[in-house]
């Protein structure tokens, strides 16, 4: 099984994880109303990404920048870049030039997928609660690769429960449940998506990484803090990783043709401002629904979280843990900054303590 697929059944076995194990305490301790959101100390806007591990880490209780920053960081890295601190002028033409061009990558299948084929009906089938688990088994058996995936994850050692084989969907259905089902096969819809999303790897691959950890956290979220649609949540996520690719590949795009050799700070500035308008054109282009499109839209604007539907609170949320997540990995941020950060979240420090442990191991 390639790494990509390993990742995508650690994440969903992530939020399996955190729905059984802690289900019950999570439901109690979100009772109580809504922790404030507290601020996280401002710090010089810069894009200087940290010494790599066993130079000059960062030192526990060192200010963190916003979660915007992080990003910013983390696509910096993703790039190979030590140092992207500001973009000359002379290359605002570029971005001029890409911040055009985003909504047509995103609608052309040359740079963005078509809807994939069995996403409506997945969607269709989430809304009606009726929906039997034996349709659902009937939706996924009309794709081979799905179905591969699935029966693999079902026959894990996490989620397996005798020493019988399950080799049907039907009983991986019944093995993992509508609702993880619903899940895996969202994550797994997307999956080609980012595979083909071009060179250099390592910054799909991280992007990739980011990805998932965040839509897992965004479900999450919206599970047990907001009480909303936890599948929405989690396509949230997945559909800011696809923005984030498009906008890379789009700046990528524009200096070739000119000839240039990529500039990180002008890519880094671009997938920043643009990766969630990206996520944007390419929900509408699939007729996705306004809340949709309203909750990409608010993880882009500046609005405090509690003038954000729960939607985008959710998606901010898991934005902000799967970039926390990748960057500790990789030794970006420290173990107390981390933590720290995830308290600065706004969601209830037992609640969003227990999803971050799960969604960074």
């Amino acid at each position: 099984m390639s790494s990509v697929v390993v990742l995508v059944l650690a994440v969903t076995l992530t939020f399996g994880a955190i729905a059984a194990a802690f289900g019950p305490f999570l439901r109690r301790g979100t009772a109580a109303a809504r922790t404030p959101p507290r601020s996280v100390p401002e710090t010089e806007r810069t894009h200087e990404v940290p010494a790599a591990p066993g130079d000059d880490t960062p030192t526990p209780g060192e200010s963190l920048p916003r979660p915007t920053e992080l990003r910013a960081r983390l696509y910096a890295f993703a790039l190979g870049a030590k140092d992207v601190a500001s973009a000359p002028s002379k290359p605002r033409a570029i971005k001029e030039a890409i911040a055009k061009k985003i909504e047509t990558f995103a609608t052309n299948p040359r740079y963005a997928p078509r809807q994939p084929g069995l996403l409506p009906e997945l969607l269709r089938a989430v809304k009606d609660d009726e929906t039997m688990r034996r349709e659902l088994a009937a939706i996924i058996a009309r794709d081979p690769a799905l179905v591969s995936t699935l029966l693999k994850l079902a026959n894990s050692a996490f989620y397996r429960t005798s020493d019988q084989p399950v080799e049907s969907i039907e009983r991986a259905v019944a093995v993992l449940g509508t609702e993880g089902i619903r899940s895996l096969v969202a994550a797994a819809l997307m999956q080609p998506v980012l595979r083909k999303a071009g060179k250099p790897a390592e910054f799909v691959e991280i992007i990739w990484e980011q990805t998932y950890r965040g839509a897992a956290a965004a479900e999450a979220h919206a599970a047990f803090v907001e009480k909303t649609d936890r599948f929405a949540a989690q396509l949230l996520g997945l559909l800011m990783g696809l923005g984030t690719i498009i906008a890379y590949r789009a700046s990528i795009e524009q200096f070739s043709s000119r000839k240039l050799e990529p500039d990180p700070a002008v890519i880094v500035a671009v997938v920043s401002a643009h990766a969630a308008p990206a996520a944007r054109y390419v929900a509408r282009h699939w007729g996705l629904s306004d809340r949709i499109l309203d909750a990409l839209e608010e993880a882009a604007s500046s609005r405090a979280d509690s003038a954000v539907s729960p939607l985008g609170r959710s998606l901010r949320f898991g934005l902000s843990l799967g970039t926390l997540a990748v960057l500790r990995e990789r030794g970006l941020v420290g173990e107390d900054d981390a933590d720290a950060a995830v308290d600065a979240l706004g969601a209830p420090r037992e609640v969003a303590q227990l999803i971050w442990q799960r969604i960074r191991a």
